[in-house]
């Protein structure tokens, strides 16, 4: 009896892994127990899996089963976040939401148990390097069996032909199992016409190809791990099968994610010698074997003609024939086909306007489908009816990915919204989202995110302490390959849900626990784990990764906002330019702003992106997010420690004062010059502590992309003799002068630029009082504090204050007197404590924070009155300035206890955060309203006054400049409407009021039209 149950100890757990490493390859996904509101169905796979846990559980608690610690906390943590955000789900976030049940949640959630505790079962049943070599074995039998099925079901029509008598008979084939929707997740067989994407034994061809993704590094580590030439042979066979196997399936995604993964095995395995051939057998491969591959690979992106409309809007595509014949021969729009259904494009700076007239496409759009494209959410596009057209060459992406842009990412994205922390919850988002991060972050939020990441984390840090002890080369090149597709797999995880995907999912586990158990075989030291994953989590490249992940949370709302304001006059000016025009932006600025970088690139935004928002408040996004990332690689220069210059970073990327920054597109400039800026001013410090040429070469640089940028930019040299001043101790001599000189010298250089190219030279809101400096000075400083503090809930508390000290002069002057006077009371009563302070690093830091952001501040500190985006980048300078005290007082109170300032500063920073979300959310509101109020209005004239003639008049009554204290119409209203109309634009006459509307002549053919906007900016006609 011991003997048989030493046996069964010994050999059980060990043949029930290799069974399913089989089964679950091999069997098909055929259905056994149909779970009600879904057509996900229990199989068989199931049930074996449920037995071979349940006598797993069983040896656990005999004590004859050991789990990996480290593993069985990460995977433990992972578990504990999906039953708590399930919980939370089902009790709070599922029941409003539609197509949502709780027994749903509770299997998906159960999925994840079950596919990850093939993990430890794996693990259990290594006890040597036999036990890896015999997995390796059956794994080999299993990937030449998916092969053989799946070449069967690419070739059985050529049986048939072969053998018609036998094979009609019986109607014989390789049947495929798919799940692709609900009728085939029924078990139905379906005999594969010639040419299909294969997908062998596996539920569709995106599970094979991400199957082979894991595998056929694998195949690599252990072909270049063999010694004896035979076995060689037979493992790259295997490889050139899998990969042929691959091919089949067409999926260009899985071959490139498999490309990367082999080529990191052969890194990591320091066999690089061997790249080139994989690289090129692979690329031979795909071009001579599967034209379907190469083609669908090809197509991804495909330059191409298409007519598009005054908008951007795409009618079709040029016919092949019709780009033979000249554009300017043309009498019309050329003619054109419909893009392949769900296709989209990316704009190239390249177009030939032709004539207008009818667009000759080949269906017919009835009158309801023209107005609802009319209104189609975001572009709110134009007819395809009538109008002015264009011939463009545009990028071509296909619906593969257009899906994923417009439907599935957003959808997961909102899911994790609603709840960042711990998301939505299992099944309360589709089947599937086509990136398995977005799902991560949609279901179970940034903890199950970060949690799931942590498990592969653990395992890098396993191989990398314990591969050296590894004395099998077997086992070695296994471990490395795993790896290599572990990553591979993690790529292919951005287009496609792999690690929900069954027969992916088991595999995956069960080889992770095969490969860990194989590190553990030989004892080797302790892996001080907490220390390293310490170290990865606070790394800069961990800081400034959590960063950018902030920027997003705390603004993506903005991407759903329309266009307001200056948006139009910029686009109009895109609209209406040509690639030739560029040079023209930098001599000569058109009685406007001398700004020709930022038109450069906006005119490049409109022919790639058109009239879609969503794009351009993208870019806004990621310019906000590069300031923030060079806002904490100069705070980390000058504080030397990663927290205070993370704080820093935060406290200027979360400012809710930054809403115009952030939320209106036309603001791009004061964003991208504050980039170049802060990377100049980075970019010379650099130069100062290495003194090399390059950096100082860079500084300059970027200082002259700056002014090309915005005016603000004359301060630039200013800030770099203030690094000197604070920071370095020069020697002013010659040296000294002579690289300040080409800084300074940008200064007259510049504004004999904007003489010669009739820039706008200032005037009304942009123009300065000598006889109200001082005020002005003086009020605009401190408005500027209090906004950076208190945000726009102090602009009422400055309005008040200020209109009451215009009224009263007398006032004002003791104010100042009384300020002025107890200033320099108490800087003479503490004179020795400051100087005390200042003699300090950190004293130096805070003042210099102070000067950075003053002089920021100063081309706008004398105009008369504050605004919202001025404050950019001085912000950099008050938030150093800011975390500074703040982390002064935190060390004065608990006595410069390293952790227990840290503590303290993480807490205080966290509830500000909150409080500067919920201010931002606010703000997004009122941007989102005010760009309803500017969609509205256009929508009004492109839905029911498109065909009005040019000779029209339109006349607006109480057009709304602000709503909420947001831009709405202060400009831009006849420059959204110029979309519309284009050459046929009507004359365009605002600011009436009631009054003055009644002299307007209204008749029916007098060509007058006339609008009034209501309180809530609703607009409506007047009869």
């Amino acid at each position: 009896m011991n003997k048989l149950l030493k046996f069964y100890d010994t050999y059980a757990l060990k043949a029930l892994v290799c069974f399913l490493i089989l089964f679950t390859a091999l069997y098909p996904k055929l259905p056994s127990v149909h779970i009600i509101r879904t057509w996900v169905y229990i199989r068989l796979e199931d049930f074996f899996i449920f037995g071979t846990s349940f006598l797993w559980f069983i040896q656990l608690l005999r004590r004859q089963v050991s789990l990996p610690r480290p593993f069985a906390t990460t995977i433990g943590i992972f578990w504990a976040v999906g039953l708590v955000s399930t919980i939370f789900s089902i009790l709070f976030i599922g029941p409003h939401l539609t197509g949502f049940f709780s027994h749903l949640a509770l299997l998906e959630y159960a999925r994840r148990i079950e596919y990850m505790i093939l993990f430890f079962i794996a693990f259990s049943t290594i006890k040597s390097y036999k036990d890896v070599k015999d997995y390796i074995v059956i794994l080999c039998i299993t990937i030449l069996a998916v092969f053989l099925y799946g070449l069967g079901q690419r070739y059985y029509l050529v049986l048939w032909e072969k053998f018609p008598a036998f094979f009609q008979k019986y109607s014989f084939c390789f049947p495929s199992f798919q799940t692709g929707n609900e009728e085939f997740a029924k078990g139905l067989p379906l005999c594969l016409p010639q040419g299909a994407r294969i997908n062998s034994t596996f539920g569709g061809h995106y599970d094979l190809a991400a199957y082979l993704v894991l595998v056929l590094p694998i195949l690599i580590g252990l072909f270049v791990s063999i010694k004896k030439w035979s076995w060689k042979i037979v493992t790259f066979g295997l490889y050139i099968s899998g990969l042929f196997l691959m091919l089949f399936t067409a999926s260009r995604t899985s071959f490139m994610a498999y490309l990367i993964g082999a080529v990191l095995t052969l890194i990591f395995y320091k066999k690089k010698w061997y790249i080139l051939p994989v690289v090129l057998i692979s690329i031979v491969l795909l071009l001579t074997s599967s034209q379907s591959t190469a083609k669908r690979l090809l197509a991804t992106f495909r330059i191409s003609s298409v007519v598009v409309n005054s908008q951007g809007q795409v009618i079709g595509e040029v016919l092949p024939d019709d780009l033979k014949n000249k554009i300017s021969k043309v009498e019309g729009p050329p003619p054109a086909q419909d893009l392949q259904v769900g296709s989209a494009i990316i704009g190239l700076p390249n177009a030939v306007s032709v004539s207008t007239g009818s667009a000759m496409v080949k269906k017919t759009l009835s009158p309801e489908e023209i107005k609802r494209r009319k209104l189609a959410e975001g572009s709110i596009e134009l007819s395809t009816v009538t109008g002015s057209f264009q011939v463009r060459k545009a990028l071509v992406y296909d619906i593969s990915f257009t899906t994923r842009f417009q439907a599935e990412w957003p959808n997961a994205w909102h899911a994790f919204l609603r709840n960042p922390l711990l998301g939505s919850g299992y099944s309360t988002i589709t089947l599937a989202s086509d990136n398995d991060y977005l799902r991560a972050l949609g279901e179970t939020g940034l903890l199950g995110l970060l949690s799931f990441v942590l498990i592969f984390i653990v395992f890098g840090i396993t191989m990398k302490e314990r591969i050296a002890a590894v004395s099998s080369p077997l086992t070695r090149g296994f471990i490395f390959g795993l790896a290599g597709g572990v990553i591979g797999l993690a790529l292919n995880a951005i287009l496609i849900d792999v690690f929900e995907a069954s027969k992916v999912a088991e595999n995956l586990w069960i080889l992770l626990g095969i490969a860990v158990g194989g590190l553990y075989v030989t004892k080797s030291k302790n892996v001080e784990y907490m220390k390293t994953l310490t170290k990865v989590s606070v790394s800069n490249s961990a800081l400034c990764f959590y960063l950018v992940l902030l920027v997003a949370v705390y603004y993506s709302g903005s991407i759903g906002s329309f266009f307001v304001a200056d948006d139009f006059t910029w686009l109009r000016w895109a609209a209406s330019s040509t690639i030739s025009d560029i040079p023209g932006y930098f001599a000569g600025a058109q009685n406007f702003f001398y700004r020709p970088l930022d038109k450069t690139i906006i005119f490049f935004l409109y022919n790639f992106f058109a009239f879609r928002p969503e794009n351009y408040h993208l870019f806004t996004l990621f310019l906000h997010a590069v300031a923030v990332l060079a806002t904490y690689k100069l705070s980390f220069k000058l504080f030397q420690k990663k927290l205070p210059a993370f704080l820093t970073a935060f406290v200027f990327l979360a400012l809710p004062i930054h809403g115009e920054n952030i939320f209106w597109f036309s603001t791009i400039s004061i964003t991208l010059s504050a980039v170049f800026i802060l990377a100049a001013v980075s970019a010379f410090y650099n130069y100062r502590i290495r003194k090399t040429r390059r950096w100082y070469f860079y500084s300059f640089i970027l200082s002259v992309f700056a002014f090309l940028s915005y005016e603000i930019s004359v301060i630039v040299p200013l800030l770099l003799v203030s690094v000197d001043f604070f920071f370095f101790k020069q020697k002013k001599d010659k040296k000294l002068f002579f690289e300040y000189l080409p800084f300074f010298a940008l200064i007259p250089v510049y504004f004999l630029v904007r003489m010669m190219t009739h820039a706008f030279s200032g005037g009304g809101d942009y123009s300065y009082s000598i006889p109200h400096l001082i005020p002005n000075v003086g009020g605009n400083l401190f408005g500027y504090f209090g906004m950076f503090f208190a945000g726009k809930e102090f602009l009422p508390i400055y309005d008040m204050l200020r209109g009451a000290l215009r009224e009263n002069m007398l006032l004002f002057g003791g104010v100042v007197l009384v300020v002025i006077g107890a200033v320099s009371f108490a800087v003479f009563s503490f004179r020795k404590q400051i100087k005390k302070c200042y003699q300090t690093a950190y004293g130096k830091l805070f003042v210099f924070g102070l000067t950075f952001g003053v002089i920021s501040l100063m081309p706008f500190l004398a105009l008369g009155n504050v605004a919202d985006r001025y404050l950019y980048l001085a912000s950099f300078g008050f938030s150093l300035s800011f975390i500074i005290t703040l982390y002064s007082l935190v060390q004065f109170f608990v006595r410069k206890n390293p952790k227990k300032v840290a503590f303290f500063m993480v807490i205080f920073i966290v509830l500000l955060g909150i409080w500067y979300y919920s201010e931002n959310g606010k703000e997004q509101k009122k941007w989102n309203t005010a760009g309803e109020i500017t969609k509205t209005t256009i929508a009004l004239f492109r839905t029911d006054y498109e065909t009005i003639p040019s000779s029209s008049k339109l006349f607006f009554v109480n057009v709304p400049v602000k709503e909420n204290g947001v831009w709405v119409f202060p400009v831009g209203l006849e420059d959204g409407l110029w979309f519309v109309y284009q050459e046929r634009m009507p004359t365009v006459y605002k600011n009436f009021t009631p009054s003055q509307v009644k002299e307007i002549p209204t008749a029916s053919d007098s060509g007058n039209y006339i609008f009034s906007f209501d309180k809530d900016g609703k607009i409506s006609p007047i009869k």
